[in-house]
């Protein structure tokens, strides 16, 4: 399953699970407060604690695996285009050959190089654009998730599940 697809499902929960979250403590507000003592309240938000701490730990390994399956992928695509890369240049080769008889060897190397190192750069500055747009997408993600979590905190009115 891809990983993207597992934070997407995960969100979906959240905010599934949200109304009967909201709906179940709205029905039991009033018998919160009068049947549940400090300590209870306090292993509660402690229980949360932990719940939310395992979530952020799932989260940044799923994000490291999602991170080494796109190297591999991308070094797969690398691999898979060079072949191609490679009938291009001598191609481009033979065509400035064939047009440019007096250019010395050196002056062509050089020009293969710069085009190489070029080509380099722009597929770097595509990937990197690429791992960025994931990355914000990843953390609107998140935040979403916060907010739901946040707003669900809200509606249940109970002080002890305050973030500090």
């Amino acid at each position: 399953m891809k990983l993207h697809c597992v934070s997407r499902f995960a969100v979906a929960a959240l905010i599934c699970l949200l109304p009967v979250a909201a709906y179940s403590a709205q029905s039991q507000a009033s018998d919160v407060g009068a049947d549940m003592s400090a300590e209870e309240l306090a292993a509660i938000a402690d229980r949360m604690r932990e719940t939310s701490e395992k979530m952020r730990a799932d989260l940044k390994k799923a994000r490291a695996r999602f991170e080494a399956r796109k190297a591999q992928m991308d070094a797969q695509h690398e691999e898979e285009a060079e072949p191609a890369k490679k009938v291009a240049a001598i191609t481009s080769n033979k065509a400035s050959k064939q047009h440019t008889p007096q250019e010395s060897p050196a002056k062509s190397l050089a020009r293969r190089e710069a085009e190489r190192e070029q080509a380099e750069i722009r597929a770097l500055e595509e990937r990197t654009t690429r791992a960025f747009a994931e990355l914000q997408a990843v953390e609107a993600k998140q935040a979403k998730a916060a907010k739901a979590l946040t707003e669900a905190r809200r509606q249940v009115g109970v002080s002890a599940f305050a973030e500090e």
